[in-house]
């Protein structure tokens, strides 16, 4: 339980970071300073797929636990 929530927290942190960039990016060309986000082009895509993986392992593990739990009480009723 404790790393899915971990995973969870990491994959919302990425999220906000990666939102954060875009956000950035978007500032700068409205406002004329620069033509690109801090993190443009393959950072930025690390950064998208990084806080893709920490979501679909925290959702894997949910699973797993929901299974398990299953498995213990002998299935859905």
């Amino acid at each position: 339980m404790k790393s899915r929530r971990r995973f969870a927290a990491a994959s919302l942190l990425l999220l906000l970071v990666f939102a954060g960039n875009v956000c950035v990016g978007k500032y700068r060309l409205w406002s004329g300073t620069g033509t690109a986000a801090p993190l443009d082009g393959v950072p930025e895509f690390f950064l998208l797929l990084a806080a893709v993986a920490c979501a679909v392992a925290a959702a894997i593990r949910a699973e797993r636990a929901k299974s398990d739990t299953l498995k213990k009480t002998g299935g859905p009723r």
